[in-house]
C-alpha cells in the first residue's frame, strides 16, 4: 500500500505531498485544483512503459482518441504539459513510499539525448527508480513509448477506471472471468443485490440470434433483463466490482467516482466497495465533486472496525497546490459546522 506521494514540477504542482495515505483515498477540491493529476502522476509513476502509449486518454480527451499510438498532436498537446508550466528544463519528479518503507521514484526529462536537445524536445527519457536501484529507463515521444520493463512483482499494479461509459460486452466478459473463479458468482450477486435488492440472480448469455453476450439480471420478473436497460448506475458499479475481482490490481484509481450514481444508491455501492477494498486488499484513490459523496462514505467507513478512509482537500494558493489532510474528528466537525468540504 501506498503511504506517501510527492510530486515536483509535475502539471499544476510546482511541490506536492500528500501524507499519510489510508486504504481508500477520496481527493476533493475545485475546479483545476489536480485531482485528475493525482491520479495521473501514480499512474504514470507504476504503469508498464510498454503500456503508456494510451496514458493521453485513460483519463482525459486529447486528439488522436488514443488511435495509432502516440501523435506529434498528443505529444505537443499532452505529454509536453505534464511539466510544470510546460518548462521542460525543471526537473519533474514523481514519488512514492510503500507501506514496508521502500521508495520508488520516477524522474522525466533529465536525461534528454545528449547530442540533440531540441527546444522544444521531440522526446523525454523517463528512468524509475525502486530504493537505490535504476529498474526501468524508457523514451516518451511522437515513436512510441518503450524501454526496460520493471519486473511485475516489485511494482504495485494499477488499474483505471474512467468516467466514461463501459462496453456492455467487454462487462460481460469481465463478469464471466469473475463467475468462472470459485465463488465468484455468488460474491458478485452479494453485493449487487445490495445496490439492487430485487436481484435474484446474474448471469453471463448470449441470446439465440444474437453476436455478443451481455450480463442478464434476474430480478423476478418473467424473463431476465438484460443489464443495458438497468440504468447506468448498475452498470457503472457492475464494472467497477468486477474489474476489481478480476484484474488483481493492488491500486485503482477512480475519476469523478460518483458519476451516473444517484445520491440515494451511494452509501450501499460504498459498502460493497469499502468490503471489496479490505477483502481484496486494494489501495482506491478517487475524485469526486459530491457531499453526498463524501458523505456516503464517511458513513459506510464509521461502520467498520477501522476507519480507513482519507479525505484529501486540494486547493491551489498562489502558484502551486496545497493538499489537507480531513480526519474522521474533522470531517465530524465539518458536518455539523455545515462547512463547505467540496
Amino acid at each position: 500500500m501506498i503511504t506517501k506521494l510527492s510530486f515536483q514540477n509535475f502539471r499544476g504542482f510546482r511541490t506536492l505531498t500528500i501524507e499519510p495515505l489510508k486504504r481508500v483515498n477520496l481527493l476533493i477540491g475545485g475546479n483545476d485544483s489536480g485531482k485528475t493529476s493525482v491520479l495521473e502522476g501514480i499512474y504514470l509513476l507504476f504503469a508498464d512503459p510498454a503500456k503508456l502509449n494510451a496514458f493521453p486518454y485513460l483519463l482525459r480527451n486529447n486528439q488522436s482518441g488514443g488511435q495509432g499510438g502516440v501523435t506529434y498532436d498528443d505529444f505537443k498537446n499532452f505529454w509536453m504539459w505534464i511539466f510544470f508550466e510546460q518548462n521542460h528544463e525543471l526537473p519533474l519528479k514523481i514519488l512514492a513510499r510503500l507501506e514496508n518503507g521502500s521508495e520508488i521514484a520516477l524522474s522525466v526529462g533529465e536525461h534528454l539525448r545528449p547530442l540533440a536537445k531540441p527546444n522544444p524536445p521531440d522526446h523525454y527519457q523517463a528512468l524509475r527508480r525502486i530504493g537505490d536501484q535504476d529498474s526501468a529507463a524508457f523514451t516518451i515521444g511522437p515513436s512510441g513509448t518503450g524501454g526496460h520493463v520493471v519486473p511485475s512483482q516489485k511494482l504495485p499494479k494499477i488499474s483505471v477506471l474512467s468516467l466514461r461509459s463501459t462496453n456492455p460486452v467487454q462487462d460481460a466478459e469481465l463478469y464471466n472471468e469473475v463467475a468462472l473463479q470459485k465463488g465468484g458468482e455468488s460474491k458478485m450477486e452479494n453485493l449487487m443485490k445490495v445496490v439492487e435488492p430485487r436481484l435474484q440472480r446474474l448471469r453471463y448469455s448470449k441470446l439465440p440470434g444474437t453476436s455478443s453476450p451481455l450480463v442478464y439480471v434476474d430480478i423476478g420478473m418473467s424473463a431476465a433483463i438484460p443489464s443495458t436497460q438497468m440504468g447506468h448506475a448498475f452498470s457503472r458499479i457492475l464494472h467497477i466490482y468486477c474489474q476489481i475481482l478480476v484484474s488483481k490490481s493492488q491500486v485503482f484509481l477512480i475519476d469523478e467516482i460518483e458519476n451516473g450514481i444517484h445520491h440515494e444508491v451511494l452509501p450501499l455501492f460504498w459498502k460493497g466497495l469499502l468490503t471489496l477494498s479490505a477483502t481484496e486488499r486494494v489501495q482506491i484513490f478517487a475524485t469526486t465533486h459530491s457531499w453526498e459523496c463524501i458523505l456516503a462514505a464517511d458513513q459506510i467507513a464509521r461502520e467498520a472496525p477501522d476507519y480507513d478512509l482519507n479525505l484529501i482537500r486540494l486547493d491551489r494558493v498562489d502558484e502551486n497546490v496545497k493538499a489537507t489532510i480531513i480526519d474522521e474528528k474533522t470531517l465530524t466537525t465539518a458536518k455539523s459546522l455545515e462547512w463547505e468540504m467540496r
